[in-house]
């Protein structure tokens, strides 16, 4: 009766770590966002960093053109826990962006939660698209903003290159580098805070 009595007693933590995510609670520890190319898939896996007793957060992932990423985080940066899911998905409606999803449950959105070392403390999310030059943005509940990868190579380089050429002579590539360099114009771009924490996203 051990067994079954410690598997009922290591879910029911877990659901308490979830809920505490849900609630917005558990989520002052930062989560790492580490990611990874292989071939013509993008994978990110989110990470808590712990340290509390209870931990937890609600974290996703997009691919999208350069020239719209900063418009994509401005609206992810208003997402909370309980509705970065229904964000994501609307976001998903514009045009050139992919959702990253995790393989167990093919959902933008993974929901980390550990109780005293119990629980989920680490997920990945991954999406194979064609060969482009891309935004990658990622965010967690717990972050003070989406973080901004604004040129990730997928597939193969000249491919990706040519890609990003015939998908840029639909679009204003020189104020969109104006825009996520310097800050952005009227409008809110998120600008070098975005980079900056960008540059720290990739360990």
């Amino acid at each position: 009766m051990t067994a079954p009595r410690t598997a009922v007693r290591a879910a029911a933590v877990f659901g308490a770590a979830t809920a505490l995510t849900i609630a917005g609670a558990g989520a002052a520890m930062a989560t790492t966002a580490d990611t990874a190319t292989e071939g013509n898939t993008v994978s990110v896996t989110f990470t808590l960093d712990g340290g509390g007793l209870a931990d937890g957060d609600a974290c996703g992932a997009l691919l999208a053109p350069t020239s719209t990423a900063t418009t994509l985080a401005g609206q992810l940066a208003s997402a909370t826990d309980s509705n970065l899911l229904a964000t994501l998905q609307a976001i998903s409606d514009a045009p050139g962006v992919e959702l990253l999803k995790s393989s167990t449950l093919n959902s933008p959105v993974v929901l980390l939660g550990t109780f005293a070392d119990i629980g989920l403390a680490s997920a990945t999310v991954s999406a194979t698209v064609d060969s482009n030059v891309y935004a990658l943005v990622t965010y967690c509940a717990s972050d003070d903003a989406p973080k901004v990868n604004p040129f990730l190579i997928v597939g193969n380089p000249l491919e990706a290159i040519m890609g990003s050429v015939s998908s840029g002579s639909e679009g204003d590539l020189l104020g969109t580098a104006s825009a996520m360099l310097g800050g952005g114009g009227e409008g809110g771009g998120l600008g070098l805070d975005t980079l900056s924490a960008a540059g720290g996203t990739e360990n």
